[in-house]
């Protein structure tokens, strides 16, 4: 098993970044973080998911197109991409602190965030603490109902341990990033097109999947880490709140809007006729259209 392991590993090409703009790095104190930056005037900083092979790739029909009306950030978060991978520590407090941080230090002014399912709670952690650099925000299919409460329960704490090791933890994390269960992730979480889900885009999160140190963040996954609940902070955010969904989210689009207007009434919600979780993917031109006129910006 562990010669399959690293047989795997060593035989992934390395990641490429796609060739719009020059690469940056930001020196963090936990690690490098790559990002990208184009453009002029109004700020937005784009945060991608959290899962197998994640990466800010997933703004490449929107960094482009955006980047003509505003000033567009897109950042690997950490263990993620091009960014560095860190053995241990992958909290959901770790990336709150890491999105403060780029807005303070490299952004150095108020800006929109863009983010995507989990990441959504973690702007929206980010948003309700730092109100002065976060002037809105645009939530992608976010997932507000988590059971963490703060105790990390003795099982949880084995199965973590269990998927932290190399041998097994990673040779389970292999099985969950082969090219199978990838394109059945795609074709049955992300995309309500199944033709879009091409080998290409398969073999691309294969990679990512496998570049060194990738499995790192898994274990904190699993185990429910990485989940934040905001719903008290979603309840008291006094800035702008665009919630943008598919239409054919496995969750229905009533059912979350429903949630959301109850916590914040001040919420304005957006549905995409045909896409699931990954509209500004599927629909990109609409969904760029979209922030431009809702940022106030002129088409």
């Amino acid at each position: 098993m562990a010669s399959i392991n690293s047989y795997i590993f060593a035989n992934t090409p390395k990641m490429k970044c796609f060739p719009e703009t020059d690469e940056k790095y930001y020196d963090w104190k936990e690690g490098d973080v790559f990002y990208k930056v184009k453009g002029e005037g109004k700020k937005i900083l784009l945060l991608h998911g959290i899962y197998f092979g994640a990466s800010s790739f997933e703004w490449r029909k929107n960094f482009l197109p955006l980047a003509e009306k505003f000033k567009v950030y897109s950042i690997d978060l950490i263990g993620f991409g091009k960014s560095a991978k860190i053995r241990r520590g992958y909290r959901s407090n770790l990336y709150v602190k890491l999105i403060f941080e780029f807005i303070d230090e490299i952004i150095r002014d108020e800006c929109y965030i863009v983010a995507t399912s989990l990441t959504c709670n973690y702007a929206i952690r980010t948003a309700i603490l730092y109100q002065k650099l976060v002037k809105g925000l645009f939530l992608i299919g976010p997932l507000l109902t988590y059971k963490r409460t703060g105790n990390f329960e003795l099982m949880e704490l084995l199965y973590y341990q269990l998927l932290g090791t190399p041998v097994i933890g990673t040779s389970i994390y292999n099985i969950m990033t082969s090219k199978a269960f990838i394109r059945n992730f795609l074709e049955g979480q992300i995309y309500s097109n199944s033709d879009l889900v091409t080998r290409e885009l398969v073999n691309h999160y294969y990679m990512l999947s496998h570049q060194k140190g990738s499995e790192y963040f898994f274990p904190s996954l699993m185990t429910g880490l990485l989940e934040l609940n905001v719903k008290e902070d979603l309840r008291n955010l006094p800035q702008s709140i665009f919630v943008l969904l598919g239409k054919k989210l496995d969750v229905p689009p009533s059912r979350i809007v429903k949630e959301m207007k109850n916590l914040n009434p001040k919420i304005k919600f957006n549905i995409f006729e045909n896409s699931k979780l990954f509209p500004h993917d599927e629909q990109s031109e609409e969904f760029n259209k979209f922030i431009i006129q809702s940022t106030g910006e002129k088409k």
